[in-house]
């Protein structure tokens, strides 16, 4: 899935390359028959160029993507957990990571500063149950990530009880706790979700996307997760997640 959604994406300059190969050999062609390279790299460099241009969706274009994707999601009457976890699901798909190796999780962050699962997926069922569901504001990966914006992580031990001291140590977190988490991941893809909000905008959120494979979550996805259309539902789905807790919590008052 990655290899040819990157194929897929190059394909108009791969063209525009193919045209100046073929007009930078012409010379090599007898004077008789030169017309034909020329012509044909010419339409190939004017087809690359027209194709970047006029068929790689414009913003407009992916605007209307995600406006139409919201008003499915909303069409559905379910919780926001259900919703979340569907974009996941798509999200880990664009990433080709839909084994049971895989999972993807949204904390999103509230007023007090703690850190609550707002959604997650994996097609493995025992990696989608809530181990530790709210996070203090200076623990655990997502604390981290909150701070530094992104981050990748490939490095961990693969022993279990080496892994499980690392984790507690660099992510700030007790020992048992660390070992009572389900899902011994080897690799990670953290990145905060950003609101917009008028010109400016505002952090909501944690992605989380890890794999139990050292080589499965990779630092390539740093770049390909924004280009993703469910990227963009997130912040929406994230603010939506803390102001249902608000109203709840506000009820019980």
């Amino acid at each position: 899935m990655k290899v040819y959604r990157a194929f897929r994406q190059s394909l108009p300059a791969l063209t525009q390359a193919a045209g100046a190969v073929v007009l930078a050999v012409y010379p090599l062609v007898g004077k008789d028959h030169r017309w034909i390279p020329v012509s044909i790299g010419i339409a190939l460099a004017l087809g690359g160029a027209l194709w970047t241009i006029f068929l790689r969706p414009t913003r407009n274009s992916l605007l209307a993507t995600i406006a139409n994707l919201r008003k499915q999601l909303n069409a559905h009457d379910s919780p926001d957990g259900e919703r979340m976890t569907f974009v996941l699901g798509q999200l880990l798909h664009e990433l080709g990571l839909s084994g049971p190796e895989h999972r993807a999780s949204v904390f999103a962050r509230h007023d007090d500063g703690t850190f609550t699962l707002a959604g997650r997926y994996s097609a493995n069922g025992n990696y989608r149950i809530p181990g530790r569901a709210i996070y203090a504001a200076s623990e655990g990966l997502v604390a981290a990530t909150w701070g530094d914006m992104q981050s990748h992580r490939a490095d961990l031990p693969t022993r279990r009880p080496a892994w499980n001291k690392a984790v507690a140590k660099q992510f700030n977190m007790p020992e048992a706790v660390v070992a009572a988490l389900r899902m011994q991941s080897l690799s990670y893809v953290c990145m905060r979700i950003d609101r917009p909000e008028g010109a400016s905008t505002r952090p909501v959120g944690v992605l989380i996307v890890e794999s139990t494979d050292k080589e499965g979550a990779t630092a390539e996805m740093l770049d390909e997760i924004p280009e993703i259309v469910f990227w963009r539902l997130l912040p929406t789905e994230c603010h939506s997640h803390v102001e249902a807790r608000r109203i709840r919590e506000t009820s019980k008052r």
